[in-house]
C-alpha cells in the first residue's frame, strides 16, 4: 500500500472519529445556546450559589429541564456557596428552580433561572431568592 492511499485512508477515518466525538460530548452550541457538556457531571453551564445568611440552608426539590441535582438536598454552610451544575436541552429551555430551605424544612424562598446558558457562570446569593417559582431570580 503506497502512502498516498494509507492517507486517504486514516485522514477521514480520524476526522469521522473527531466529529462523532464532538457530537457525542455536546461539543457545539445547540439551540438552547449552552456550550460542550463535562463528560464526568454533565454540565453544560454552572452556576455559584452564594449563602450570604446567619445560617445553613439547602438547596433540593430542582423542577425543570437544567437541573442535575434533582434527587438531592446540597447544604451550604453560612458564607460559604455551592457550584451547581445545569443541563441543557436541544431547543428552548423552559425555566429551572430549586427550593432554598431551613434545616427544619422551611421555603426560605427559590433560586429560579430562565435557561441554563443566560445563568451560566452567574453568582447568586440567598438573601435574592425568588418568592416563589414563577419569578426569575436575579444573578450578578
Amino acid at each position: 500500500m503506497t502512502l498516498a492511499v494509507a492517507a486517504g485512508v486514516v485522514v477521514p477515518a480520524l476526522v469521522v472519529g473527531l466529529v462523532v466525538t464532538v457530537v457525542m460530548l455536546g461539543g457545539s452550541a445547540g439551540p438552547g445556546g449552552c456550550g460542550p457538556r463535562d463528560p464526568a457531571t454533565g454540565a453544560a453551564a454552572q452556576l455559584d450559589l452564594v449563602n450570604d445568611t446567619e445560617a445553613a440552608v439547602f438547596l433540593d426539590d430542582c423542577q425543570g429541564q437544567g437541573c442535575l441535582l434533582a434527587e438531592s438536598a446540597d447544604r451550604i454552610a453560612p458564607d460559604d456557596d455551592l457550584v451547581v451544575p445545569l443541563s441543557c436541552s436541544d431547543g428552548d429551555v423552559p425555566e429551572t428552580s430549586w427550593r432554598i430551605r431551613s434545616d427544619d424544612g422551611e421555603a426560605l424562598g427559590y433560586l429560579v433561572i430562565s435557561s441554563p446558558a443566560d445563568a451560566d457562570g452567574a453568582t447568586f446569593f440567598v438573601t435574592d431568592a425568588s418568592p416563589d417559582r414563577r419569578t426569575t431570580t436575579s444573578g450578578e
